[in-house]
């Protein structure tokens, strides 16, 4: 029953955080996401939200089962003598508290390098299937498979990591349990009867189960955190512009752009542009490749903030207009075109999603 109500809350949970994880992409988008790494994003939304189920269902109940149940042994041990009572708190706080955090003060960022990895792998075996035909066109394949192998033999090193500190800690905590056993029996020997020292020591060398299994989340619990600070980061994350609310509605009466400075960083794209884009007229924008032709497109639909100048729509500036006014005016294609497993119909209608019919046959 405890673990079945572990797990029940642990993947309500998981449902819960990963739709706050993607109204935090959709809050980010575009602009934030644009710098991202696509594979690592993969990596965050599916196996690090995965990992969290081991903190839900495997952490919390069995640190307030350790405590509960320690509680009541010291006190049943020390009905004996004191003495034994002391001997096993010490033991219990040894085995469920010190080794623990021990060996995650050993173990260091080992798990967030580990996660690191695994999502780099991620990424290039994305970048690897999206890229497959230029790949085959330039006889490449052998050269990604090389350096996929030698990063799946990163991954598997860190791993093996891992593991030898996971068993170093089980090696040194069964160590330990013996050596409080046998402390244990010499001292009830020395304080009590045949029937209390026999008691007292069989009490103690049974009742480790749950102090063993929070000794072992010093090893184990490393990925886990480390992949919830890498969810975290995306939940903090602040998006580039804020979406802009109750605002009066503006219809489109033309658009232009005045003496707009814009830069990626240090690199600076459009430096002191203006263009005018009159309503109902056909404006073609030309130039050489990285002028800034897409950056001024997404300028327009204010998916970045301009440094300098000013973008308007209908004489307003698009600062001052209600976001979903201005994603109704305005319609952008991307240069990485996506298709969904699903109808053709259906991936038209992304863009509205109450077209109708015979609007989704005229926008084919």
């Amino acid at each position: 029953a405890e673990q079945a109500c572990n797990h029940f809350i642990a993947f309500k949970l998981l449902a819960l955080i990963r739709d706050k994880v993607f109204s935090a992409l959709r809050r980010l988008c575009p602009a934030k996401l644009e710098g991202k790494d696509k594979g690592n994003l993969i990596s965050v939304i599916t196996s690090d939200i995965e990992l969290l189920e081991v903190f839900y269902a495997h952490t919390i109940s069995p640190v307030c089962i350790a405590c509960v149940f320690s509680c009541i042994m010291v006190v049943f041990i020390g009905s004996f003598h004191i003495a034994l009572g002391v001997l096993s708190a010490v033991a219990y706080i040894t085995v469920g508290v010190v080794i623990p955090l021990a060996t995650a003060r050993l173990s260091g960022n080992e798990g967030l390098k580990l996660r690191r990895k695994s999502g780099e792998l991620s990424s290039f075996v994305l970048d690897s299937l999206r890229g497959l035909s230029e790949t085959i066109q330039y006889g490449q394949g052998d050269a990604r498979l090389s350096e996929m192998n030698c990063m799946t033999d990163a991954l598997a090193r860190d791993q093996e990591r891992m593991k030898r500190i996971a068993g170093r800690n089980t090696a040194v905590t069964n160590s330990i349990i013996l050596l409080f056993d046998l402390g244990m029996l010499a001292l009830s020997a020395s304080l009590c009867n045949f029937d209390g020292c026999l008691i007292a020591t069989l009490a103690l060398m049974s009742s480790f189960g749950p102090v063993v299994a929070l000794a072992a989340l010093g090893a184990t619990l490393q990925s886990t955190l480390a992949a919830g600070n890498r969810v975290l980061a995306i939940l903090d994350e602040e998006p580039v512009v804020e979406e802009i609310e109750g605002k009066a509605s503006v219809e489109f009466r033309g658009a232009a752009a005045e003496r707009v400075t814009f830069a990626y960083g240090e690199e600076t794209i459009l430096d002191g542009f203006s263009v005018e884009v009159p309503s109902n007229k056909i404006v073609g924008i030309v130039g050489k490749s990285g002028s800034g032709k897409s950056t001024l497109l997404k300028l327009f639909m204010r998916f970045w903030e301009v440094q300098e100048g000013c973008i308007q729509i209908s004489g307003t500036s698009v600062n001052e207009i209600n976001t979903s006014n201005l994603r109704d005016m305005e319609s952008f294609v991307t240069q990485e075109t996506y298709l969904f497993h699903d109808s053709i119909r259906n991936n038209v209608r992304l863009a509205k999603l109450d077209a109708t019919d015979d609007e989704i046959i005229a926008a084919c």
